[in-house]
């Protein structure tokens, strides 16, 4: 039994920032959709994404890069609160699921990781800043429109130039 738990917690993570992974983002976010309804709680979600990583692993290579992407996982563990869910959507691209928290609460939380991650001298890789987007959920929709309302969210910091929190 003890193994099994072993590889299910092994299944669920990242394996280079240890965090949670996409599969476990989807299992998570159901189930606080569910709470959020049930209690009539807000619930929100952050997506936030590397700008310009592309440089870090052509200009100071691959390695950098994963260190890059280590690092900025620690950043997001102490900039968030407990019981906040952070998983590793893919490539520089990382979500944050904030139960209990409307969408006034959880730019003040982005902004917080924005800032973090601004100041945060990166041993490898130079400096970063990322771009993220914040929605909150709204009842009885579905858990793609949720999601592609975010994505929609970071799309719109982006092109609006980057390092920047965006809310929709």
């Amino acid at each position: 039994m003890h193994n099994i738990k072993i590889l299910k917690d092994k299944a669920s993570r990242d394996a280079l920032t240890k965090l949670f992974n996409k599969g476990k983002f989807f299992d998570v976010l159901s189930h606080e959709i569910l709470l959020c309804e049930a209690t009539s709680s807000p619930l929100s979600i952050i997506f936030l994404d590397i700008d310009h990583f592309k440089i870090v692993n052509d200009t100071y290579g691959h390695d950098s890069g994963d260190f890059v992407l280590q690092e900025l996982a620690k950043i997001l563990q102490v900039s968030t609160r407990k019981g906040d869910f952070i998983a590793r959507w893919g490539g520089e691209e990382f979500v944050v699921t904030l139960q209990a928290t409307d969408l006034n609460e959880a730019k003040v939380i982005a902004e917080k990781i924005r800032v973090n991650i601004e100041k945060h001298t990166f041993a490898k890789g130079g400096s970063q800043r990322v771009s993220l987007g914040v929605t909150q959920f709204i009842p009885y929709e579905s858990q793609e429109s949720f999601t592609k309302r975010v994505d929609e969210a970071l799309y719109k910091a982006k092109n609006s130039g980057r390092n920047r929190v965006v809310a929709i």
